[in-house]
């Protein structure tokens, strides 16, 4: 499996796949505009990443991808936190309930 990213949320994807427990994951990312709709900016992208693509989908597994580990769960029985707001970002984010972008409490 090969998953399409646009590149602005590369970062964003490999983190949220890491903590899932799926660091292995195969992405490419892409320069076509997530809300595209002029059909020669998409085809331009989806041209310029073809082989990476096709590279990425025949290329053999490696360990840890046949493997992958499970991810590390947490069962407190009660989270209690205070702090400030990029303070309670960070601890959601740590914990893979958040993929960074800010959240409201």
């Amino acid at each position: 499996m090969v998953v399409l990213v646009n590149q602005g949320f590369a970062n964003d994807a490999e983190s949220a796949t890491r903590g899932k427990g799926m660091p292995g994951l195969r992405m490419v990312s892409m320069t076509v505009p997530c809300e595209g709709t002029i059909m020669e900016d998409i085809a331009a992208g989806v041209d310029e990443a073809w082989d990476r693509i096709v590279s990425a989908l025949v290329k053999p597994l490696s360990t840890a991808e046949k493997s992958p580990s499970p991810p590390k769960v947490e069962k407190p029985e009660r989270i209690i936190f205070k702090g400030n707001l990029a303070e309670v970002n960070l601890f959601f984010y740590r914990r893979g309930w958040s993929d960074g972008l800010p959240i409201i409490p």
